[in-house]
């Protein structure tokens, strides 16, 4: 694991070198999902809230060339946007902007 874990209320989401982003529990270290890429996960997620207020989403880059999004609470996917090459670094949020550099 090299990516810097994004902690969300009671959840801890971790990026790792074998492409899951993996979630756990804050006090018991329980694991509660995985996400799966296909590549690995070097970058930091950034956390938002859900657009129809409704819980949080996670962004996060990985080599597998996409940008990912997955709700926070269950690890399910919303929506991928894919590079011309992977991304490393953690995704910037404003407003209902996600702004990332990629190694393209």
């Amino acid at each position: 694991i090299e990516a810097t874990p994004r902690i969300v209320g009671k959840t801890v989401a971790v990026g790792s070198s074998d492409g899951i982003l993996y979630a756990f529990h804050t006090d018991t270290g329980k694991p509660l999902w995985k996400y799966k890429t296909e590549d690995k996960i070097l970058g930091a997620a950034n956390a938002a809230p859900a657009p129809n207020g409704k819980g949080t989403w996670l962004v996060v880059g990985s080599y597998d060339n996409r940008v990912h999004c997955v709700n926070a609470a269950t690890g399910k996917v919303v929506w991928t946007y894919e590079t011309d090459n992977y991304v490393n670094g953690m995704p910037a949020i404003s407003g209902d902007r996600v702004i990332f550099g990629g190694c393209d």
